[in-house]
């Protein structure tokens, strides 16, 4: 059970037991491509794929989308550490309207757009879940997150409240699905109990597959396609304010 792994094969069936309460790469690198394209009238976009297993697929993905769209893309693999950013941004073009990366390091792309900034380059950077953190903070930046901003949704009030009395931090987009993940296991190891049978991985993994949650703290109904993946799920994506934080716009 993972409440952040999006790669689209970890639910192709090679493993049966994989379970995410999240959407995968599948949704959220065409999603991302299209509302690019589509809504934002994009017709030249940088990839910055980071050679690591959650960059390199989500990076495929979106090339493959945006190649199907007609629209001029330019991918730029770099190595997860040492990268030298002010060079990849030389090769932006002053025509370039996006420049899309696959970071797990929200600094990292904060070092792109305030390099695009100096470089005077116009693209803007539009991140994917990695980035969605407070040290991304340039006004007009993207984020795409497979998770809600659960801090104004009723449903989730009560255990914002909690997290912010002990912790005292802000919840942040990696937060709720972890909670939610958590819910399954432990309602799944319940029912089996309840149904008296062995409390054992086989049992509980049974009634994971049989999750129905009419709601969870993200506002969505939560049941799982027979090869582990959410049903109905979606990527949100949100805009850098001036003030440095996110306001949904698709």
């Amino acid at each position: 059970m993972s409440p952040s792994a999006t790669r689209t094969n970890l639910t192709a069936g090679t493993f049966p037991n994989f379970y995410r309460p999240i959407p995968n790469d599948g949704l959220q690198g065409p999603g991302d491509a299209t509302y690019m394209v589509k809504t934002l009238k994009a017709k030249e976009i940088v990839v910055i794929e980071e050679k690591t297993a959650y960059g390199t697929g989500l990076a495929k993905e979106v090339v493959t989308t945006l190649k199907a769209l007609k629209v001029k893309v330019t991918n730029i693999a770099v190595n997860e550490k040492n990268a030298d950013y002010a060079a990849v941004v030389t090769r932006v073009s002053k025509t370039t309207n996006f420049v899309f990366v696959t970071f797990q390091d929200a600094a990292k792309s904060e070092q792109v757009a305030q390099e695009l900034i100096k470089q005077k380059k116009k693209a803007v950077v539009f991140g994917s879940d990695g980035s969605d953190q407070p040290t991304f903070k340039t006004p007009g930046t993207y984020v795409s997150a497979f998770a809600p901003d659960v801090n104004g949704l009723p449903v989730a009030a009560a255990v914002v409240a909690a997290y912010k009395a002990t912790y005292k931090a802000e919840v942040t987009t990696f937060g709720p699905p972890a909670y939610v993940a958590a819910q399954v296991i432990v309602e799944a190891a319940g029912r089996a109990c309840a149904a008296g049978k062995p409390n054992d991985r086989a049992a509980v993994l049974a009634e994971i597959a049989k999750t129905n949650i009419k709601q969870t703290i993200m506002g969505n109904a939560l049941s799982f396609t027979a090869t582990g993946d959410v049903k109905g799920g979606r990527f949100y994506i949100f805009k850098t304010q001036a003030d440095g934080k996110r306001k949904l716009v698709g």
